[in-house]
């Protein structure tokens, strides 16, 4: 698995990293700042034993946990400083 570098938080320039988030039966990834907390929406990684769950949503929009991890690492990393 490559390296995924993350920016620190846009609001309080703490260390960012992934957390793993289980929501309902399905494992996520999320980026969380270790200081003040902010943190991204969930990204999804698919599970084959939930494929049969999966009927009628968009499987496109399910990830392998490294597709996952990029995601949301891109999501952090282009979020504007306010």
């Amino acid at each position: 698995m490559k390296q995924i570098r993350l920016k620190k938080c846009p609001f309080c320039g703490g260390k960012a990293s992934f957390k793993k988030e289980r929501i309902w039966l399905e494992d996520g990834i999320s980026i969380r700042c270790e200081k003040c907390h902010t943190k991204t929406k969930i990204v999804l990684i698919d599970h084959p034993a939930f494929s049969a769950k999966c009927n009628g949503l968009d499987e496109s929009t399910r990830y392998t946990e490294e597709q996952a991890m990029e995601v949301v690492a891109k999501i952090w990393n282009e979020r504007k400083h306010t």
